[in-house]
């Protein structure tokens, strides 16, 4: 590929498939797929938790664990069965005991239900799980059984949850974001159902170009790079540009990828083939970045902040934490 060439749609799909990811994303691989072996000698309830702030993968690695164990249809006595080996629901604002058996139905491609009996939706799940030959049952987002402005709701879904993990005898997956991990431990009879628990790390603000942002960072411009051609142009140094880069993204490694996918669709639609990129390029891409997290803000103030002025900022905006 010559970096003179106009870039096009392409290219951006390329950009994704070119991942980027967190350092203890593959340990996070390898706890899912020593748990999905130990499924069929479990007896008891068997919890694992994973607390990440958003866009550090947590979500992703639901995704690749289900790639990993795909859907395949088996012959059951002349008829055909869909098995599917983790099925994965999300939680949402709100949640019911009712929505969570729906949500799992439907993952299930099963009929959903309009009961409200608890012991009627704890069978009904339990078939579910069981008619598609499940090893584990994961739910993302976990920390959305909180945002429920009736809290006996609250309890009666997490009560629910607790006794599925009795009753199904598979490992439950739960992933969810920090403010969930109290919750989860305040109580005994939760607690000690949860055997495994793993953490992705916070990105903290790139002071130097040893820190976790600054190489997720480089990683991604180095991407860019083999996909598109761009480079950063020289005048900007890299750690000035990676400090921009976090207070824009809040430390969040989806918000890396979807700020330079944004400038890949930018240059495609303005047919440009300068080769470098420069912050007037990115005063452009704030335009029309839009952040997937609604608490964060991105601030142009990123881009027309003084170099000299930029440790002020990674002070102002310490951790990922404080973005938002």
């Amino acid at each position: 590929m010559t970096s003179s060439k106009i870039l096009n749609l392409d290219m951006l799909v390329e950009f994704e498939n070119r991942r980027v990811l967190h350092p203890d994303f593959s340990e996070g691989e390898e706890l899912l797929d020593d748990l999905l072996k130990l499924s069929p000698k479990l007896q008891n309830a068997y919890i694992v938790t994973f607390f990440a702030h958003p866009g550090l993968g947590k979500s992703t690695l639901l995704l690749d664990l289900q790639a990993r164990n795909p859907s395949y249809i088996k012959k059951d006595n002349d008829a055909n069965r869909l098995i599917i080996p983790v099925p994965t629901i999300s939680a949402e604002e709100n949640c019911s005991v009712r929505k969570v058996v729906d949500s799992l139905c439907h993952a299930a491609g099963k009929s959903t239900t309009t009961s409200a009996n608890a012991a009627y939706l704890k069978r009904k799940a339990i078939e579910a799980l069981k008619d598609v030959g499940a090893v584990a049952l994961a739910i993302d987002e976990a920390q959305e059984f909180l945002n429920n402005s009736n809290r006996s709701g609250v309890k009666s879904v997490v009560s629910f949850i607790r006794s599925l993990a009795d009753a199904i005898k598979i490992p439950l997956i739960l992933m969810g974001t920090p403010c969930y991990e109290d919750f989860v431990y305040a109580a005994d009879d939760m607690s000690r159902r949860v055997k495994t628990s793993h953490h992705l790390k916070i990105m903290d603000s790139p002071i130097h170009d040893q820190t976790l942002f600054y190489r997720t960072s480089e990683g991604m411009l180095e991407n860019l790079q083999v996909v598109t051609g761009r480079t950063l142009c020289k005048s900007i140094d890299r750690l000035e540009f990676t400090q921009r880069l976090f207070i824009v993204s809040g430390g969040r490694i989806g918000c890396i990828y979807d700020f330079l996918a944004q400038y890949i669709k930018d240059q495609e639609k303005s047919g440009s083939t300068k080769t470098t990129f420069d912050i007037d390029d990115c005063l452009k891409v704030l335009k029309r970045y839009r952040a997937p997290f609604p608490l964060i803000k991105p601030s142009t103030e990123a881009f027309k902040v003084l170099p000299e002025d930029l440790s002020g900022l990674m002070i102002k905006y310490e951790s990922m934490e404080d973005h938002v």
